[in-house]
């Protein structure tokens, strides 16, 4: 079980992602205590390249659905989640490092 269970719509923004990914390598939290759910509301397909990236990096898991809008995306997000708690973040943000050991603290 993953300590946290961190949740981001997306909807044709893969470049934000990918950064919004790359802020996510850099927490000063260990990757293996918190999973990732990228919820893909009723985008284009994200692109193989971007999911390859971060497969080895972060525990990643990629969901999709009809477009609902960001809150049923993160509502989605959260029905599949196993960590024990939930961190919300937008996929045109990029976590400052402790961010997640600050939730954490708290």
């Amino acid at each position: 079980m993953f300590d946290f269970s961190i949740v981001t719509p997306t909807f044709n923004r893969a470049d934000a992602l990918r950064e919004l990914l790359r802020g996510l390598e850099r927490l000063d939290y260990a990757t293996e205590r918190f999973e990732v759910l990228v919820v893909n509301d009723g985008g284009a397909p994200l692109p193989d390249a971007l999911k390859r990236e971060f497969v080895a990096a972060l525990n990643v898991r990629w969901l999709d659905q009809a477009n609902q809008g960001p809150g049923a995306a993160r509502n989605y997000g959260a029905q599949n989640a196993r960590g024990m708690w939930l961190a919300f973040i937008d996929d045109d943000c990029v976590p400052e490092r402790t961010w997640l050991r600050a939730l954490a603290e708290v």
